[in-house]
């Protein structure tokens, strides 16, 4: 079994992310302990969609070694296409995990809200209010 940890920099806190690997099975926990839908929270879905910009410079070669090693398995590609639909596919809230985004500056309901939110934030969630 090949175990993989992940320190995921989610401002203001770090959460740590592990996977466990072997020829059948894959295990993974993580320390924010929000369960989602799938399973996943998206702090493990971001590491395996391939995104890289919250993981220290140091921990992209062991991302890399863990994509290709869930490659060789049909359940790996399978988790893997499922993180990469919904981390480059769908916005989900970052705070709430909500699927209710709202992408400001396209339609009525986008361009009104970017009235009330700073300038530079390209997306704000309806259930929470909060914006990124």
């Amino acid at each position: 079994m090949t175990s993989f940890i992940f320190h995921v920099n989610d401002n203001p806190k770090v959460f740590v992310v592990t996977f466990s690997v072997d020829e059948t099975d894959i295990i993974s926990t993580c320390s924010c302990n929000s369960p989602n839908s799938n399973g996943l929270c998206w702090h493990r879905d971001h590491i395996l969609s391939g995104k890289h910009f919250r993981i220290p410079q140091n921990e992209q070669i062991k991302q890399q070694e863990l994509i290709t090693t869930l490659h060789s398995s049909d359940q790996g590609k399978k988790i893997l296409e499922a993180a990469r639909k919904k981390i480059l596919g769908t916005e989900t809230c970052r705070r709430c995990n909500s699927q209710k985004v709202v992408v400001l500056n396209q339609g009525l309901l986008g361009k009104f809200y970017s009235w009330f939110t700073p300038i530079g934030r390209k997306y704000r969630c309806r259930k929470c209010g909060w914006s990124w």
